[in-house]
């Protein structure tokens, strides 16, 4: 899996900065947003392998519990072999597809939301100990709303600061600090992160719109009767 780099505004001024330690620094606030954000923004590209089992009418078995006492059943569950549920959404566009590793042109399939349907005909079956026959790339993910793109600006721009040796606003376990007479009390960075908060007015502002309730990652939805990933 690949993803795309963050579109970033920087407020600070990077004449002359050397560019690696911009594109550290700029990894390092994209890292940490993406993070804090809930994973959920950003554009990635990931290549998975999917096979249809070869049973009569296209369909699968599933095993289901009906009470105490009673044995699981074998159930059978009719299944659409014309098209695959891609497992990352949202899906934005498809990159490639192959069936046995050969690619299959575009006019012969087509995305509809997450699912990828094959026109004119049902995707080729496979045993388990045979090699998937179908491997899909494409894109998902969310774009970077507006004040993603000035948070990443003043969170790099601190981290960058940091680096040169330079002053910068991220809190340290410093409760004080007094320059020219004028004390400024800066917050407990452990206190900071049990609350979900960085210490920078635009990368908090960004954290509790994209994730308020604090959520590790995006929520995700499993169904029993989704085509079978294999990678």
């Amino acid at each position: 899996m690949s993803c795309d780099d963050w579109p970033i505004r920087w407020n600070c001024d990077i004449t002359d900065v050397d560019g690696a330690l911009l594109d550290l620094a700029r990894e390092a606030a994209q890292n940490i947003l993406w993070s804090m954000s809930g994973r959920r923004y950003g554009l990635c590209e990931q290549t998975e392998a999917y096979r249809t089992p070869c049973t009569d009418e296209c369909s699968f078995n599933y095993r289901r519990r009906f009470g105490p006492g009673v044995e699981y059943a074998l159930m059978h569950q009719p299944r659409n072999c014309c098209s695959l549920n891609l497992t990352s959404t949202p899906v934005r566009s498809i990159t490639e597809v192959k069936v046995f590793g050969d690619v299959l042109d575009p006019s012969f399939y087509a995305l509809e939301r997450s699912r990828l349907k094959r026109i004119g005909a049902c995707w080729p079956c496979e045993d388990d100990c045979e090699e998937p026959p179908v491997e899909v790339t494409y894109k998902y993910g969310i774009d970077v709303p507006a004040l993603g793109e000035l948070a990443m600006g003043e969170l790099a721009c601190e981290i960058l600061a940091g680096l040169r040796g330079l002053d910068c606003r991220l809190p340290s376990n410093a409760v004080s600090v007094t320059r020219q007479g004028i004390t400024v009390e800066l917050g407990d960075a452990s206190t900071l992160y049990n609350e979900h908060r960085i210490g920078l007015p635009l990368c908090d502002a960004f954290i509790r719109d994209a994730n308020p309730n604090r959520l590790k990652m995006q929520s995700t939805v499993h169904s029993p009767d989704m085509t079978r990933r294999v990678r």
